[in-house]
């Protein structure tokens, strides 16, 4: 009873992602024996789609085709796609041999004549093919092995003894007659000629491999020799260059050159398709990475815009402050460069204009505004100044220094004396002000009269400092 194997057809491929071997089932052929399941694979045609992989996501062609035995668990063939071997029709597939629909339809007209074109011409073959055979019989009979010789004999009916050595079948085969040649050729070359060549579609004749078999004289004859469609004959030639010698005549040679010359393209046109394979599932990678960047962008663009939006209307403010400061800072920096430019007479006796308006005469005395209050003067350089009410302290006001911020922090309002004061302390007590919430005024005179007359004004219309904590509806 025939060895049954359980046949199942896969396509395979490994993911360039995450190097994960995706395999899919295509077809259950089940139980069969191995010539059922050479007869089954040639019966069906299978549409080629990209395969998912389970792991990263990505899709992409399979590479392979993979015949399996589920009894065994055992591969019983693995084919490239989109080879020479297994060409892929129609479609736009990164694969190296792709035929087109239309040749693809003429193909398959030659294989539906290739069957009885043999059968009208099978006699004249093995005539003209024994014939070949008979002119050098004792070399023709070295390419034949014990088990063809042994089915040679059988035909003409001089068997020989199983254990009977090859070498023995030869010399048995060497006493047949003219007529009986003819029977035992035809019945040793019947694998060879209906189990390959007529088996085989023309495009899967591994001339080669048949060559190491059984032998390249006898194998090159029948290539040259066998009936075949005119549809294709393109196919004998590019199956005829392997088995050509060097140095076999110059028409030999060109043959030989020409089928190498279409091997090395269909083999470069096999590694292209692999690298544009490759680089296919690479661009999907670098997509995928470029997709996943895009997305976090957008995320982190959201959260920026909501924590913009949860911004108070204080903090906002205090931000504008900030800045509003950072550019009295770099325009103290610029009125400093400048002085240093000036010389030193001019830059002692430098006079700062303030617009303000000293005198009021419908206030009240200064001194009983300023009642326990201390003022801290800048442009004069005297002793503390005090009565009953008001306490004045002096800064002569050449420059912010330790001792004008020690006196500013002592004081609760400030005095510039615009006519005596240096741009830069005018500058400083400003920012001194606007940092810590106390008025600041200014004066053109140089007595404490005018020095608690700014200061008076400087209470009157002072602004309350910004609020930093949250804005309560109303």
């Amino acid at each position: 009873m025939p060895v049954k194997i359980h046949v199942q057809l896969f396509f395979e491929r490994t993911c360039q992602k995450c190097r994960q071997l995706v395999r899919v089932m295509v077809h259950d052929y089940g139980e069969l024996t191995p010539e059922e399941a050479d007869r089954a694979f040639g019966l069906h045609d299978f549409t080629v789609y990209p395969l998912r992989c389970p792991e990263c996501g990505t899709e992409e062609f399979p590479m392979h085709i993979v015949g399996v035995d589920a009894l065994k668990n055992a591969e019983i063939f693995r084919t490239r796609i989109g080879t020479a071997d297994l060409p892929v029709v129609g479609g736009d597939t990164p694969y190296a041999v792709v035929r087109s629909l239309e040749e693809m339809a003429e193909y398959e007209r030659g294989l539906a004549k290739l069957a009885d074109l043999f059968k009208e011409k099978e006699t004249e073959f093995w005539k003209s093919f024994t014939s070949w055979a008979a002119e050098d019989w004792p070399n023709r009979l070295k390419e034949l092995s014990k088990i063809e010789l042994s089915l040679g004999l059988s035909a003409v009916g001089k068997p020989a003894p199983p254990e009977m050595s090859a070498a023995a079948h030869r010399q048995h085969a060497l006493k047949l007659r003219d007529d009986e040649i003819c029977v035992f050729w035809r019945a040793a070359n019947r694998h060879l000629i209906e189990k390959e060549f007529l088996f085989d579609p023309p495009d899967f004749w591994n001339t080669e491999a048949w060559a190491r078999e059984y032998g390249r004289e006898r194998v090159l004859w029948v290539l040259l020799n066998f009936p075949l469609p005119e549809k294709l004959e393109r196919w004998r030639t590019e199956k005829l260059a392997p088995l050509i010698k060097k140095k076999s005549g110059a028409l030999w040679e060109r043959v030989r050159q020409l089928g190498q010359a279409l091997d090395k393209q269909r083999r470069r046109a096999e590694e292209l398709s692999r690298t544009v394979f490759d680089l296919r599932q690479e661009i999907a990678c670098l997509q995928e990475k470029l997709s996943a960047e895009r997305e976090e962008r957008h995320k982190l663009l959201a959260e920026v815009g909501k924590l913009r939006q949860a911004e108070t209307p204080a903090e906002r403010d205090r931000a504008k402050l900030d800045r509003y400061k950072a550019l009295v800072k770099e325009l103290q920096e610029e009125t400093k460069r400048l002085y240093s430019l000036l010389p030193e007479t001019v830059s002692k006796e430098s006079v700062t204009e303030e617009p303000q308006t000293e005198a009021v005469t419908e206030l009240p005395d200064p001194r009983e505004t300023l009642s326990g209050k201390i003022v801290a003067a800048f442009g004069f350089a005297r002793e503390p100044w005090r009565d009953s009410d008001a306490q004045i302290l002096w800064h002569h006001g050449d420059k912010w220094d330790a001792e004008a911020e020690r006196l500013a922090k002592e004081a609760d309002v400030l005095v510039v004396l615009t006519r005596f004061c240096s741009h830069e302390a005018m500058w400083a007590a400003k920012e001194f002000a606007a940092d810590t919430g106390k008025p600041v005024g200014f004066a053109r005179g140089g007595g404490a009269e005018s020095v608690l007359l700014a200061a008076q004004n400087a209470f009157r219309t002072a602004i309350p400092p910004c609020r930093t904590g949250p804005v309560r509806p109303a």
